[in-house]
């Protein structure tokens, strides 16, 4: 038997240490061994031992029951068997590629070197594992399964929303979810989740735009009592690395959103180069031949969101259309073109989404949208449950008249009314509940808390002022809906 005097050596060490050995099980209740030895060495109790090959994978697990691990090598027994036969609470380890026992007792020597600077060394040895994932296409799955490989815990990296961005291993991802959702301490956390023990850590990015999604949960979990150690080194440089690739990412989502957005601002402005926007779009996807809609939605608060982002996108490849995502004024905007799939991307959208007739040309850019501006301040105003999205065509004839005005028509159109209605004591506050409740006096005046005779009185004021009809409030009150939102 070979160790050091009191020494501090995980499997989860050895296991990075020799990138040949593998966990055949899941982390057990203690993962501390006091050194290396070959069965009939003597007592095993809390060592890793190196087993005769004599008797099946279970028979060994059996006689070596109290030693903190097992390592068996692929030239002494096949995996699946190994696998078919996990039994007990024994760390279980298997050595492929050809490692022999004198590459294990290496590993181990090598080990209990490093015992002073160990600290240290766990850190910069764990990133060394971990590093790789950073080029593969999905790194931070790639980077926690490199983790969960050695670690034997399982983990999860969750959006504040409690979509799963990464995962490894088994643990319940929607119940998680659900507990952390009424967590408000944004730090660390632990919890009990049906049989698993769960250990969070909240990451917050630094320095990002608050206009995007708000930090990740990383959860790590086992199925022992064992506290997980949020100072383990380990634990640390994992943090670090899927901290880096997250902001990483971010910067690069940053990037394509500001320049679709610069896109579609362009294609809604009408002193734009219209034909830089042409050039763009065709480098895009979108094709000369095909029909293009704007679709809008009012809501601003839920702007820059990624899910909103990556559902769009899925329902334009499986329509197998062009899209650009972007913001104008503040508000989601996506272009397409005409494939029958718009409705179900304006489903994905937030708030009140308003969909643009199908035009040929950037020069029919800024009317497109208005007309999808327009349909989703006509939502808006609805106050429907049941709709949540509408298409200009399915707008009333003094609607599309507000869309093909422009706001300098509208103001030039309906100026003059405003005016007259200001001069009025509470004037707007009762000619927009009036013109919401359908021209009714007996509804205004309740919404509004006043006798139906005052609002009589504040009609019969106004038309002393200015010949006015119905339509003229209609057209009215969509400026002024209008209005905030067309200032770009």
């Amino acid at each position: 038997m070979a160790s050091q005097e009191n020494p501090e050596l995980h499997i989860a060490d050895l296991v990075v240490m020799e990138p040949r050995l593998r966990r055949i099980n899941k982390a057990q209740e203690s993962e501390d061994f006091v050194g290396l030895c070959a069965e009939g060495d003597g007592d095993v109790t809390g060592w890793l031992v190196l087993p005769r090959a004599e008797g099946t994978p279970r028979a060994i697990q059996r006689r070596l029951a109290n030693a903190a691990g097992v390592v068996f090598l692929e030239s002494e027994f096949a995996e699946q068997e190994i696998l078919d036969s996990v039994d007990g609470t024994v760390s279980l380890l298997y050595g492929t590629e050809g490692l022999t026992r004198q590459d294990v007792r290496r590993a181990v020597d090598e080990l209990l070197r490093r015992q002073p600077n160990l600290t240290s060394w766990r850190k910069l040895s764990t990133i060394g594992q971990l590093s790789p994932g950073l080029v593969n296409p999905a790194p931070e799955s790639e980077i926690l399964s490199r983790f969960a490989r050695f670690s034997g815990d399982s983990v999860l990296l969750l959006a504040v929303d409690g979509r799963v961005i990464a995962a490894a291993g088994e643990l319940p991802a929607r119940s998680i979810a659900r507990s952390l959702s009424v967590v408000t301490n944004h730090s660390t956390t632990t919890l009990h989740v049906g049989r698993w023990k769960v250990f969070a850590r909240w990451l917050n990015l630094a320095g990002e735009s608050p206009s995007f999604d708000h930090g990740y949960w990383l959860i790590r979990g086992r199925q022992t009592s064992r506290d997980a150690d949020f100072d383990d080194p380990a634990f640390a440089a994992l943090e670090e690395l899927l901290t880096a690739s997250l902001l990483a990412q971010r910067n690069i989502q940053r990037n394509h959103v500001a320049e679709s957005s610069a896109l579609l601002m362009a294609l809604c402005d009408d002193s734009s180069n219209k034909e830089e926007v042409t050039t763009t779009l065709r480098r895009r996807g979108f094709s000369e031949h095909a029909k293009m809609r704007l679709i809008v939605s009012d809501s601003v608060k839920d702007s820059y969101r990624s899910d909103v982002r990556d559902k769009a996108f899925a329902v334009a490849q499986d329509a197998g259309v062009p899209l650009v995502l972007g913001y104008v004024a503040g508000r989601t905007c996506v272009l397409t073109t005409q494939s029958g799939s718009e409705a179900k991307i304006a489903d994905v959208l937030f708030g009140s989404v308003g969909l643009s007739d199908g035009f040929d040309t950037v020069q029919e850019g800024p009317q497109a949208w208005l007309q999808a501006l327009v349909a989703a301040v006509v939502v808006e105003r609805k106050h429907s449950l049941h709709v949540q999205s509408m298409e200009f065509s399915q707008c009333s004839a003094i609607e599309k008249a507000a869309s093909y005005l422009g706001q300098r028509g509208l103001e030039d159109a309906v100026g003059q009314l405003d005016r007259a209605i200001s001069s009025i004591k509470d004037g707007e506050e009762m000619f927009h509940a009036y013109e919401a409740e359908g021209f009714s006096v007996a509804r205004a005046a309740k919404v509004v808390g006043v006798h139906a005779n005052t609002v009589r009185h504040r009609l019969e004021s106004l038309a002393e002022r200015i010949r006015f009809s119905d339509a003229d409030l209609v057209l009215w009150a969509l400026w002024k809906a209008l209005r905030p939102r067309m200032q770009r």
